[in-house]
């Protein structure tokens, strides 16, 4: 989750916005959006479209939902 939320960090501060709907926690942005996977998946690829894209490769890897595939410390 480190690198989870160093994608998070990164986001807010490409976009001056934060990822999650304005006062949900991260554990009840997450488990809302499990109901429907594939269209919470949808949504955030489209929010990174704002960011340029050098921050959005990083940003992408850092949040990837298979921790694997994230990047290490």
């Amino acid at each position: 989750f480190d690198m989870w939320g160093l994608g998070l960090v990164l986001y807010e501060m490409a976009t001056g916005k934060p990822f999650y709907a304005a006062g949900l926690t991260d554990l009840e942005y997450i488990q809302s959006q499990l109901r429907y996977p594939e269209a919470a998946l949808a949504r955030a690829q489209q929010k990174l479209l704002s960011v340029p894209p050098q921050p959005r490769a990083i940003i992408t890897k850092c949040m990837s939902l298979n921790p694997a595939d994230r990047p290490s410390c």
